[in-house]
């Protein structure tokens, strides 16, 4: 089985509403037996920065620019309720690795916050086929990721936190607040699937 998708990719936390939506595009290789399937996943988009220009204390005008990247890869298994017929709806998740990477870059210096974690990412679609071996349909996904790291380099230099050290705080709601402004990315794409055997 091999699958291709491409849609748009977006989040809806703060670090994200620098762009109002994203590109994105993915493969998964995998095997499909009966009402279940085991892939191999990666994907990957982002979008692109461009902030207003800016004066610096010295008055020299100031362009920005910058992007918003996101990557995926793991391993997932789908449940297909329907083992015969057109239509072909799935419901599955992966586990693996995600990154989430905002980048600016300006005439004085480079800025860089990189997001590394486990995942857990849920998917659910349909497919129709169009050929005996061939189905296409829509399909969203949401990305869950869990512990990891937050990266801050400035020019030469890079800082990492704990996110668990990030959230760490003696109130709940703190702690909570904080960890809702993780990026957790979602896609909505359409995927192309493609049975070999």
């Amino acid at each position: 089985m091999l699958r291709g998708s491409t849609g748009l990719v977006h989040c809806a936390q703060p670090l994200c509403n620098d762009i109002p939506m994203g590109g994105m595009g993915r493969l998964d290789v995998g095997y499909r037996a009966g009402f279940y399937s085991l892939w191999l996943t990666v994907d990957g988009g982002g979008g692109r920065l461009d902030l207003p220009s800016f004066e610096d204390e010295d008055g020299l005008v100031t362009g920005i620019r910058g992007g918003l990247t996101f990557f995926q890869a793991g391993v997932g298994v789908a449940l297909h309720p329907v083992d015969l017929g057109r239509v072909d709806p799935h419901v599955g998740v992966a586990f693996g690795y995600s990154r989430v990477e905002q980048r600016f870059r300006s005439d004085q210096r480079n800025f860089q916050l990189r997001y590394q974690r486990g995942a857990v990412m849920p998917s659910m679609g349909i497919d129709v086929y169009v050929a005996r071996r061939v189905a296409i349909g829509p399909r969203a996904d949401v990305v869950v990721p869990f512990g990891g790291s937050q990266c801050l380099r400035q020019g030469s230099t890079e800082e990492c936190l704990n996110t668990v050290d990030i959230v760490d705080a003696d109130d709940a709601a703190i702690a909570r607040a904080r960890r809702r402004t993780f990026p957790r990315p979602w896609s909505a794409s359409v995927q192309v699937t493609l049975y070999l055997l």
